[in-house]
């Protein structure tokens, strides 16, 4: 929660607070966890990333039970967002394409611009 908190004065963003977890939720998530992904990138690009989007993944599904907030995911994605913000326009659209994915599963509608001001990248 403390990082929720963190996150919101950081970006100045107020997110609405709970997520409905479930077993499923979590399953989903832990197949995406398994999936092949980022296969149109070139394999620099694939083996900086999908750790990055794994240990995302891996984030969300250990401490989402007890962190059911839109601020906790935000400050979870942070790290994997500033590993790519600084790439080529297609490897950002791969990782967005991605993280929107991720933001799908949780019933999330995207960031809300919580990185638009500091990383320039949006979903």
């Amino acid at each position: 929660m403390m990082l929720g908190r963190i996150f919101s004065t950081l970006f100045g963003k107020t997110q609405p607070a709970d997520l409905v977890v479930s077993p499923a939720l979590l399953a989903t998530l832990a197949a995406m966890r398994r999936e092949d992904k980022l296969q149109a990138l070139p394999a620099e690009a694939r083996e900086r990333l999908v750790p990055q989007i794994d240990s995302l993944l891996e984030r969300l599904m250990a401490g989402l039970a007890d962190n059911p907030t839109h601020a906790w995911v935000l400050a979870q994605t942070l790290p994997t967002v500033a590993a790519f913000h600084l790439d080529d326009d297609t490897v950002k659209a791969a990782c967005v394409a991605r993280l929107r994915r991720i933001f799908s599963v949780l019933d999330m509608p995207g960031a809300g611009g919580a990185f638009r001001e500091k990383f320039g990248v949006d979903f």
